[in-house]
């Protein structure tokens, strides 16, 4: 469970999630599922862009609490500033990928989704495709071999 006020508790939790989400995500047994977990990995992306924003706006307002291990203070400000130039690079990039999961999560919104056909349906179906195809081309017929395509002379 969230903490809510334990951030590197709570990161390790979301880090778990985000393992479990990869694992049951190599099979989906539910296609409709595929909806809601759109929705969630949006929610979660908006939610990972505020903490990097975050994260970044409280580096800026410390630097002056930043030291490196030597206790250099300009040096430590310098990290901190890095700090949050790089997460804001990385929240402004998972802003775009959360609006790109967003378009995915609209999209699959769109799809209604069939039961499965079972193996041996669908190999009859696929054989009774290739009978129909074969009923509507007669192929050369009566009247010789196809037209070349040429003009007649």
């Amino acid at each position: 469970m969230p903490t809510f006020s334990d951030p590197a508790a709570d990161a390790e939790e979301m880090w778990q999630s985000a393992r479990g989400l990869a694992h049951a995500t190599r099979g989906i047994g539910r296609p409709e599922d595929v909806y809601d977990v759109f929705g969630a990995v949006t929610a979660t992306l908006r939610a990972l862009t505020q903490s990097l924003e975050q994260i970044a706006h409280w580096n800026l307002a410390h630097t002056d609490r930043a030291r490196t291990d030597d206790g250099n203070v300009e040096t430590g400000a310098d990290q901190a500033r890095a700090t949050a130039f790089f997460a804001l690079g990385a929240a402004s990039t998972l802003a775009q990928a959360s609006d790109l999961v967003m378009m995915a999560h609209s999209a699959a919104g769109q799809i209604a989704w069939q039961p499965a056909t079972e193996p041996g349906v669908r190999d009859a179906l696929a054989a009774r495709q290739v009978e129909l195809t074969d009923e509507s081309d007669p192929g050369p017929g009566p009247s010789g071999p196809a037209s070349s395509g040429r003009a007649l002379d």
